[in-house]
């Protein structure tokens, strides 16, 4: 996961969305990242990936919250509900560490669509000079 933090004001909900396309990313190298959408201060790139029907998407985004309060934000899966839209359930399936858990979302989506679900590991990684 590539996060770009800078300093400026971010909503909570545009940190939702930059936290939950930050999780969805699938890096393919060979080709190069295109401008998709900009909206509320959330600039997302996206690219064909070979390995999987979706393209792969990645964002970029600038807050006042530090490193340390986004990771609190992202490990608080339990609290997803309450400032993520379309978020109807969250469960902890499994904590591997203190550091990476595994948990099962459910998020609603507009009609004739179904609400869609994920499963997703998320573990902490210290960067050297990161």
């Amino acid at each position: 996961m590539h996060l770009v933090l800078f300093q400026e004001k971010m909503s909570m909900k545009n940190l939702f969305y930059f936290i939950m396309i930050a999780f969805s990313i699938n890096t393919t190298f060979a080709q190069s990242w295109v401008k998709d959408k900009e909206k509320d201060g959330v600039t997302v790139w996206t690219k064909a990936d070979p390995k999987y029907r979706m393209r792969a998407s990645k964002a970029e985004m600038y807050t006042s919250a530090t490193v340390d309060k986004v990771v609190e934000a992202v490990y608080n899966v339990k609290n997803y509900s309450k400032w993520m839209p379309d978020c109807e359930s969250i469960t902890v399936l499994k904590k591997v560490s203190d550091n990476e858990l595994i948990y099962h979302g459910i998020y609603g989506v507009p009609w004739p669509a179904v609400s869609r679900d994920v499963v997703l590991n998320i573990k902490k990684v210290a960067i050297e000079g990161g």
